[in-house]
């Protein structure tokens, strides 16, 4: 849905873009909404690989820190079970993992 949602919100034109501040030079428009897609589909890809029980939890390592794979090192890490997923609480955001 977050994937879906900034798929759809993401049209800036030349002028858009060149009334912005930047340390260097404003990127090309064109350039911009072709990595901007490029990014999209990387982030469908990942989220069809994900286990749909597990949707809305937080993806993190076996050393309860957040992922930062790509797919393939997802799809790696998912078979052999690599992964844990925390759900998360109203009572902090940091994932903290009890094991009895």
């Amino acid at each position: 849905m977050i994937v879906s949602e900034a798929g759809r919100s993401a049209r800036y034109t030349q002028v858009e873009i060149d009334g912005l501040s930047f340390e260097g030079h404003a990127p090309d428009a064109s350039s911009l909404a072709a990595r901007w897609k490029q990014m999209l589909a990387e982030a469908r890809a990942i989220v069809a690989v994900l286990p749909t029980d597990e949707v809305g939890r937080c993806v993190l390592d076996v050393e309860g820190k957040l992922f930062r794979g790509d797919l393939k090192h997802l799809e790696a890490a998912l078979t052999v079970a690599a992964l844990r997923f925390h759900r998360g609480s109203i009572r902090g955001s940091i994932p903290r993992f009890v094991d009895s």
